[in-house]
């Protein structure tokens, strides 16, 4: 199955991008590779997925996944965030 997942996210889903950060993050299906989730979260977030948005924001203010805190880059996103509203 996250073979089939990747896949899609792949291809440009990014509702499927953004389950790929939950399943990376917390061993769904596979080890846990906090460096892809980000990735992921990135990756949907610039598809313009709400949600993966809200949560790249999130990683970037608060340090999570493997991230460390970055206040310029949770301001972009809040701004793009804004924009997209």
């Amino acid at each position: 199955m996250l073979h089939a997942t990747r896949r899609a996210a792949e291809l440009g889903d990014q509702v499927v991008m953004n389950c790929m950060v939950r399943f990376l993050r917390d061993e769904v299906g596979g080890q846990v590779d906090k460096r892809a989730a980000l990735v992921w979260a990135e990756c949907a977030a610039k598809a313009g997925n709400l949600s993966a948005l809200k949560k790249f924001m999130r990683i970037y203010l608060n340090g999570l996944i493997c991230a460390a805190v970055n206040s310029a880059r949770y301001i972009h996103r809040a701004e793009r965030l804004r924009e997209v509203r």
